[in-house]
């Protein structure tokens, strides 16, 4: 012990250098951006906002000036009426906006625990090798406008809708007294019935004899509230084939019979 405090005191005796002399000179810190570059720079982030604000402002503006005429036609009964009839002149936004609230309650139901369970993972439990990609993903798909999607819809969907789907509803609903079944359908849209099956589910969610069923039912329907026609002859128009299927099917679905039904929604006496 005594070995090392002399060892030391040679050390500790010996005069403080310059802190010039003991090492290199810092490096000298850079001036600040003049004060009139600060001023503007806040000013022009402050038009920007600003801009933003009024833009809104007269987006608002504009939509309440072009409803004027609504509201002193209907008042502020437009919103809970339920009735959208051009010929008659009526009109009602309670459907609308009705679909807007539910479409978007049905967003956040879906999109906050998702969000809250993408976060959690990314931040706690995703692989270092996954984070990077996984987390610019996301970014993307939060930076892509909701637009897109409606674009790819009304150039991607909506073509192909028109090309292979539409043509066999069209087909089919003009002959609904002729069978039909997947593989004449998928015969119609050029395709294969597995890849057709999948396809007519996608875009109309029903499959293809659950869709044929109630477009022959609405034809039954029709044809009992407008017709003469006896059952059998119904059963036969609408595609059903024979009374009994056509009572199956009724009962099935609308638990009910023909004869009641007709009596109950018959639009004129025999």
């Amino acid at each position: 012990m005594s070995s090392t405090v002399a060892a030391l005191q040679p050390a500790m005796s010996r005069p403080l250098e310059p802190r010039s002399a003991r090492g290199p000179t810092p490096p000298t810190t850079r001036r600040g951006a003049p004060p009139w570059q600060d001023w503007l720079f806040a000013r022009m982030t402050m038009v920007f906002a600003l801009f933003v604000l009024l833009t809104l402002v007269g987006i608002i503006g504009a939509l309440a000036w072009a409803a004027i005429p609504a509201f002193e036609k209907f008042g502020l009964g437009f919103f809970v009426t339920n009735v959208w009839n051009p010929v008659k002149l009526e009109f009602g936004a309670l459907a609308p906006v009705y679909g807007t609230l539910v479409t978007s309650a049905i967003a956040l139901v879906i999109g906050v625990p998702v969000s809250f369970g993408i976060a959690l993972f990314l931040t706690e439990m995703c692989p270092v090798v996954l984070k990077r990609p996984l987390g610019t993903a996301v970014e993307l798909l939060a930076a892509i406008p909701s637009i897109i999607y409606g674009m790819w819809g009304l150039f991607v969907f909506a073509p192909f809708f028109g090309d292979h789907i539409q043509p066999v509803l069209t087909r089919v609903l003009g002959t609904l007294d002729q069978p039909h079944s997947v593989d004449t359908m998928a015969e119609l849209a050029h395709m294969a019935p597995r890849t057709f099956a999948r396809k007519f589910r996608n875009e109309t969610g029903a499959t293809p004899h659950d869709w044929l069923t109630h477009q022959r039912l609405l034809l039954a329907r029709r044809l009992l509230e407008d017709s003469d026609l006896g059952v059998d002859a119904i059963a036969e128009r609408s595609g059903f084939g024979s009374a009994a299927t056509l009572r199956h099917h009724f009962t099935q679905r609308l638990s009910t019979t023909p004869q009641a039904y007709r009596g109950a929604f018959r639009s004129h006496p025999v």
